[in-house]
């Protein structure tokens, strides 16, 4: 429940709001996600107005604001078309019209495509105060990474010299994945997997190394304690794999 609605417009307001002891204060960017907290009095501060909604590409780097609408990452030309395949995959048109993707990375877990392919391409996040940067994935395992009360995602950061994949297995093409997998390799060999989907209890860093022989036997393995048991451990298991092979396959340098 909603007990406090506040629009900063300056990062300044935004986080001394967000740094107060009570009540409890989130950001509010699509509020896709705010049902979470139905049986809890929150505050919340609105970041349209902040500066967090720029695309830009410097260097051998895409910058996301974690304010951008999933609507505008996918129609803006700078992103790879995986990212694009992913926000499709992640949402309706009604839905990417107002989530943010600093808020589908927060709120996405297991089941995010978009959060996938992110993991996948070992994402930096931007906080603040003080402007840490925190890889996506240390970040996820444990919420926290050292972060101060109150901080405030501002941007995500995506390398642009890794070729990246994803594929997916549903019920249909419109159903919510039941396994995803999403790979990227750099031109130095490294190479990363992620595994998730409905079928997992959380996205699952597979593989992360400098090459990537052996690397689908290693995804399979890596994922066995995530499991949901509402499939079978062969099914399960043959997804991954096949999803795997053709992630691996669409990062070959050609």
């Amino acid at each position: 429940m909603i007990i406090e609605y506040h629009r900063p417009h300056t990062m300044e307001e935004a986080l001394s709001l967000l740094g107060r002891n009570a009540p409890p204060t989130v950001p509010l960017g699509g509020g896709t996600s705010l049902s979470r907290y139905r049986n809890q009095a929150i505050a919340v501060v609105d970041i349209q107005a902040l500066p967090l909604h720029a695309i830009r590409v410097e260097g051998q780097h895409l910058k996301i604001g974690a304010g951008v609408k999933l609507q505008a990452l996918l129609e803006d030309p700078q992103p790879p078309a995986v990212l694009a395949a992913s926000i499709r995959a992640e949402a309706s048109y009604n839905l990417r019209q107002m989530a943010t993707a600093g808020g589908t990375l927060v709120s996405g877990g297991g089941r995010s495509p978009f959060a996938a392919v992110c993991l996948a391409l070992d994402a930096q996040l931007s906080w603040e105060p003080g402007g840490k940067k925190v890889s996506l994935g240390d970040w996820l395992a444990t919420k926290k990474a050292d972060l101060p009360v109150g901080a405030l995602m501002t941007q995500i950061t995506l390398p642009l010299n890794a070729r990246a994949a994803y594929h997916a297995v549903g019920r249909s093409p419109a159903d919510p994945a039941l396994v995803l997998a999403a790979a990227a390799k750099w031109p130095s060999g490294r190479t990363r997997i992620v595994i998730g989907g409905r079928l997992m209890d959380r996205a699952v860093l597979a593989v992360d190394g400098a090459d990537s022989s052996g690397a689908v036997e290693a995804a399979v393995n890596a994922c066995s304690h995530y499991f949901v048991p509402r499939y079978t451990l062969e099914f399960i298991e043959h997804e991954i794999t096949t999803l795997a092979v053709r992630c691996l396959r669409d990062v070959e340098v050609k």
